[in-house]
């Protein structure tokens, strides 16, 4: 298989770690993503799909990743997707929740 082929995709794996002076890294062959540690929950759900981007889409421009992740960070935050305080994803797991009447 061929760079680029879908069938070809790595398995994204997400880890916490230095990343010099960058919000994350990734690398687009193997799927390793690193996410500098201490973001804001919007910051970390935008530098993951901006890395997540990179892989799935390899032979993107930067220009039309950073287009793609203001989108889509934007569309999920307004949604509600936040980070699940048990560790994976949940859909507004860190927001307040209303007493009951």
């Amino acid at each position: 298989m061929r760079r680029g082929d879908p069938k070809s995709r790595p398995t994204i794996t997400v880890t916490e770690g230095r990343v010099g002076d960058l919000y994350g890294w990734c690398n687009e062959w193997t799927g390793e993503v690193r996410l500098r540690p201490g973001m804001t929950p919007r910051q970390r759900l935008g530098t993951l799909l901006h890395e997540g981007l990179h892989v799935a889409l390899p032979r993107t421009a930067e220009r039309e990743i950073a287009r793609l992740t203001g989108l889509l960070t934007s569309l999920l935050w307004r949604e509600g997707y936040r980070r699940s305080t048990r560790g994976g994803l949940g859909r507004g797991d860190e927001r307040p929740r209303r007493p009951r009447q």
